[in-house]
């Protein structure tokens, strides 16, 4: 930054668009959504806003989607269809619909955690009936959303056997790009280059051309993933003796090159059971069975009647199904088929897209399903963050740090299943465990955690998660001990009972207090979901609970997608039940989750998969092939296997630092070099962006390894960095190669960006030296329209510097080699911005002797706005009439000290006023004076357009920052300055315009004798009751409201949100007092 002989201004990179705050991801686009509008007609509704619109049309006195442009989607498709439990497919059009389709408003809630509904919005609403089925069906765009939402609400009069319910279904125009299903994991979404779609179930079944296919079909092989529950079951598959449910199928659009007899020959290569395959068929675009071969065969290391055999009709695009029976035996088996007669490939360029929702269950009477299914735009490139931008908006709670320590490798481990519950985890080892971070991080560091989390070992076995004896009081003290430290508490249950001893000693319970008994804990069954939800409930109620980790939603430990489909649906449920009791309740689902992006429209985060702890590779300690190992099992199931799933929200085991359990093996002795590589797997545990990291330290460990409480300091700094970046890490991502891909490890990382900072954390995984190159567009996945530096200085300190990076300003498409020495991790922050010269010069206009408001008109004299009222004029800067970019400098002047406090003021050499100000501690502390700017007059719609003029004491510098303190650019055109002091009051920030002094009379500490606020719609003005008057006043000069002040508190009401002059007249019409407010 130039000193003051230049005035420099930030330049922000991102241009036409402004990021929100914490938890949210904005759309990648100069052109945002804007406001959802509406239009409706007699037979035709219309959804729209400024970058999508789609139509609805009555046809025949049905529904139908007519189709949208920017979509890429065609007319014809219907709204939804359903199948019943005895395969009756049946559409829209065949229901009965109960009224007409309507438009309505929906309203946001301010106080919404959802972030979605938070925004007015549009819905059209249709009501249909079937025979016991009342179906309410929605489409819903609200503000600010690049995608259109459809909703469904299925309820049952009566029990009803259902099959599935396909609330996604469109067909896409000639010209579309090509879609595919991007992963290979359940509930993986659709996209293009220029849409993305799904249904928001982690259950979700999306597919191309089909709806029954969950993963990448493939005509030649089959895997255990490969089978689902079929959207239709032919009647000569059950008249070989099997029931609908006992059929799972395999099936895909595939083209057939010629007519004639086309063989299918199923061989076995590895599984402990055989395949039992059931049939082949294919289905022409009609849905219409024109080929097939039903019976019964199996191939294992034995087989029979393993071939299949069609008689083609003709050459051409067909649905090909495959049909397995599981009433024999599981299916766990893999294998290739071997294919005759013909090729048969994967059909290519298909036009249709459905999203399906596998329930093959009763919806028993009275209750009600709810579903939903999206389809939006992706902006250019920008594929990963088009989506990440809906799915935050969407999911349950919004992306948000959340740090804990948990107990398991301290107190639990190797006792959790103990007989003797004295011998597992008590209350009198936590309550130590809460003091020694109370003495040694909340204290020392002025830094706390969020909960304290009790892990597996604290319930009765002989119980539905009673506390054992050890835990007298239950959490009552332990709760009481953390509430006092300012923060909460968390635990461990298992929604499928826990896990070995433990696990059988709850079964035996169970059993032994209920009529039905069970082999396994599942929460399909409706009275054990009811007794473990309650459970949960107690929690929340009895204490400052704040976190489940909740283990075991299946017993699959590399899940890709359910065990049993209805228990997922049954867990989701309960979450959904738990959030109505406390909404932000932190939900960490483990074991049995998979990287479906809609889990986070239930849960808070999910499991990365597999070990707790292990090692991979052959390059460093026990520590460093720890990382290794945990960084890997998130490449392979996030970016890997489901490439736009988010990684903000995975449970990664976080930092381990303990004597007990497998990691006891890695070092821990007291060394420099032990500090150090704790130290690392800290900044990539903080550093990978996941908002909940889980600290498994021992708390002896952490005091005693390294010096004078290093380990304790550097977590500090971890904390801090973590929380003052959230509004930022919600868009990490995977940055650089595999950590280990076999024989060889890569450099890996994390990178963030919201067009006003970015993270980027790097790591060599290897024993030697390695290079990493790349551009910070390509690393900070920054879209094609923005452009300029961004200055990269370390996160923390004793971080390598590399030449050329560190605490350099780097444009984006600039190549940069990180040359990384062994095992180094390096954690950076980028302030998106770069210093410009202030270009041309300025022309003063109408300075207001009151509060000194500058308005600063372009060099061709060009004025944005009339000023405020009563606006007075001075001469401008030593009676210039124009400004150089010197002369602004100059404006200020440092004068040196003055009893330990850096003072600046006018600069003696010219005045704006009569009065000459003192400027203390001016960079240091919010409340001190600093320059308010209003960019583009008129167009101020709230604070994040805001920007601050401050001065760096230090070195005498001159910079713009908007309100997070962040260096942004503003326009040397079309500005208004506004000389004050920044404020806060009621989560209120205003700006306290006696900077400059005011004419006689008028008070100089406004905040002292009077509050002025704004809440909801109004500013209210309190402590000032004398007989006068007070008026409102936008940026433009314009009054917008006027009363008189007679009464301890005055209300005002003010609907928009923007920046306000409120001004209090005494009864002769003197200013005495006058604030400038942000509403």
């Amino acid at each position: 930054m130039e000193k003051f002989t230049h005035l420099a201004i930030v330049f922000m990179l991102i241009v036409g668009m402004q990021f929100a705050n914490a938890a949210s991801v904005q759309f990648p686009s100069t052109e945002q959504p804007g406001q959802a509008q509406a239009t409706s007609e007699s037979t035709k509704w219309t959804l729209y806003n400024n970058l999508l619109e789609v139509e609805y049309i009555m046809s025949n006195g049905d529904l139908y989607f007519n189709g949208s442009e920017a979509l890429q989607l065609a007319p014809g498709s219907e709204p939804f269809s359903i199948t019943l439990g005895n395969g009756t497919i049946v559409k829209a059009s065949e229901m009965t619909m109960s009224s007409q389709p309507v438009i309505s408003n929906l309203v946001g809630n301010s106080e919404a955690i959802k972030a979605s509904e938070k925004y007015n919005g549009k819905v059209l609403t249709a009501k249909y009936t079937y025979n016991s089925l009342s179906i309410e069906w929605r489409a819903v765009l609200r503000d600010g959303s690049h995608y259109i939402r459809t909703e469904m609400d299925i309820t049952a009069s009566t029990n009803t056997s259902m099959t599935n319910i396909i609330p996604l279904t469109y067909n896409l125009t000639a010209d579309a790009d090509i879609v595919e299903v991007k992963g290979t994991v359940r509930g993986a979404p659709l996209a293009s280059s220029k849409i993305f779609a799904a249904i928001e179930n982690p259950n979700g079944i999306n597919s191309v051309g089909s709806s029954s296919s969950s993963t990448t079909f493939s005509p030649t092989s089959w895997t255990p993933q490969s089978w689902d529950t079929p959207s239709s079951v032919p009647s000569g598959i059950t008249s070989l003796g099997f029931t609908n449910s006992q059929i799972k199928s395999a099936e895909g659009k595939v083209s057939i090159s010629n007519s004639g007899n086309v063989s299918f020959t199923f061989n076995y290569s590895s599984g402990n059971y055989r395949l039992n395959m059931t049939g082949v068929d294919i289905l022409d675009a009609n849905g219409n069975v024109v080929a097939k071969d039903y019976h019964i065969g199996y191939s294992g290391t034995g087989y029979s009647n393993k071939t299949y055999t069609l008689n083609v009709p003709s050459a051409g695009t067909y649905t090909l199904r495959y049909f397995v029976e599981t009433k024999t035996e599981d299916i766990t088996s893999s294998g290739n088929i071997a294919i005759s007669g013909a090729t048969v490939s994967v059909a290519t360029g298909e036009k249709l897209i459905t999203g399906r929702w596998s329930r093959a269950t009763t919806l028993k009477a009275g209750d009600t399903w709810n579903i939903g299914a999206v389809v939006g735009l992706v902006a250019e490139g920008q594929l990963r963050r088009s989506f990440l931008a809906y799915n935050e908006r969407e999911r349950a709670v919004p992306y948000r740090s959340f740090i804990h320590y948990n107990s398991w490798y301290e107190l639990n481990i190797d006792r959790n299943n103990d007989s003797n519950p004295l011998n597992r985890m008590v209350e009198s080892q936590c309550l130590p465990v809460l003091d020694a971070w109370k003495t040694n991080l909340f204290d020392k560091h002025n830094v706390g955690i969020d909960a304290f989390v009790w892990d597996d070992g604290w319930d009765d076995f002989n119980s539905l998660w009673d506390f054992h004896i050890g835990f007298p009081e239950g959490f009552s003290n332990i709760n009481e001990k953390a509430t006092a430290m300012g923060t909460g508490i968390g635990a461990w249950l298992g929604p499928v009972g826990g896990y070995g001893a433990s696990k059988a000693q709850r079964l035996a319970y169970w059993n032994n207090t209920h009529s039905t008994q069970i082999t396994n804990f599942e929460l399909s069954n409706p009275e054990y979901l009811d007794a473990f939800a309650d459970r949960c409930s107690q929690m929340v109620n009895d204490y400052d609970f704040r976190y489940f980790k909740l283990d075991g939603i299946s017993d699959l430990s590399n899940a890709t997608g359910p065990k049993i489909e209805e228990d997922v649906e049954s867990f989701l449920n309960m979450l959904n039940v738990l959030r109505e009791i406390k909404y932000d309740l932190y939900f960490n689902c483990t074991v049995g989750t998979w990287s479906s992006p809609f889990w986070l429209h239930y849960a808070d985060a999910i499991w990365r998969q597999d070990g707790d702890w292990d090692k991979i590779g052959d390059q460093g300690d026990y520590r460093e092939k720890w990382i290794t190992y945990r960084d890997y099992m998130v490449y392979k199931n996030f970016p890997i296997a489901s490439p736009i799933c988010p990684i903000n929200s995975i449970m990664t085991h976080g930092l381990m630092v303990t004597k007990y359990g497998p990691p006891n093996v890695m070092p821990r002795d007291d060394s420099d070099a032990t500090a150090k590589g704790i130290i690392r797997e800290m900044h990539c545990a903080f550093g990978c962006g996941s908002g909940l990291i889980e600290l498994y330290v021992d708390n002896d460990l952490m005091t005693t390894i390294g010096e004078d409480g290093e380990l304790w300091e550097a977590l500090a700094e971890c904390i801090e960095w973590h929380r003052d970046n959230e509004d930022v890490l919600a868009d990490v991502h995977w940055v650089g190669g595999n950590p280990w891909d076999g024989s060889k490890v890569s450099v890996y990382g994390w990178a963030s960006w919201n067009g006003k900072k970015a993270t980027l954390t790097l790591r060599n995984p290897s024993a030697s030296t390695k290079t990493f190159s790349t551009t910070l567009r390509q690393a900070l996945d920054i879209p094609n329209y923005v452009t300029g530096d961004i200055k990269l200085t370390d996160a923390f300190k004793n971080q390598t510097q590399y030449s050329g990076i560190t605490n350099e300003s780097v444009n984006i498409d600039q190549t940069i080699t990180f040359t990384m020495p062994a095992f180094d991790v390096v954690v950076l922050n980028g302030n998106c911005a770069r210093e410009v010269e202030l270009s041309g010069s300025m022309s003063i206009s109408n300075l207001n002797k009151r509060s000194a408001n500058i308005k600063i008109i372009d060099s061709e004299e060009a004025i944005i706005s009339t000023g405020w009222a009563q606006i007075g004029i001075l001469n401008g800067w030593n009676g210039k009439s124009s400004l150089t970019n010197e002369d602004v400098a100059n404006m200020f002047a440092p004068v040196g000290d003055s009893n330990g406090e850096n003072i600046f003021k006018w600069n003696n050499g010219g005045k704006l006023s009569e009065t000459t100000i003192n400027w203390s501690n001016f960079a240091t502390e919010t409340g001190n004076p600093v320059v308010l700017v209003i960019g583009n007059g008129s167009n101020i719609k709230d604070a994040d357009e805001l920007a601050i003029l401050k001065l760096k004491v230090d070195n005498n510098e001159l910079l713009w920052e908007n309100a997070d303190g962040v260096e942004i650019n503003i326009s040397a055109d079309n500005v208004t300055a506004v000389m004050g002091a920044i404020t806060e009051d009621s989560e209120t920030k205003y700006i306290q315009t006696s900077a400059f002094g005011y004419p006689t009379g008028v008070e100089e500490e406004i905040a002292d004798n009077i509050d002025i606020y704004s809440a909801n719609n109004n500013v209210i003005i309190k402590g000032y009751n004398q007989d006068s008057s007070v008026k409102i006043f936008d940026v433009m000069g314009k009054m917008i409201n006027v009363a008189n002040v007679s009464t301890d508190e005055t209300q005002l009401s003010v609907n928009e949100k923007g920046i306000y002059i409120v001004t209090i007249f005494d009864k002769n019409g003197v200013i005495k007092s006058e604030k400038i407010i942000i509403k």
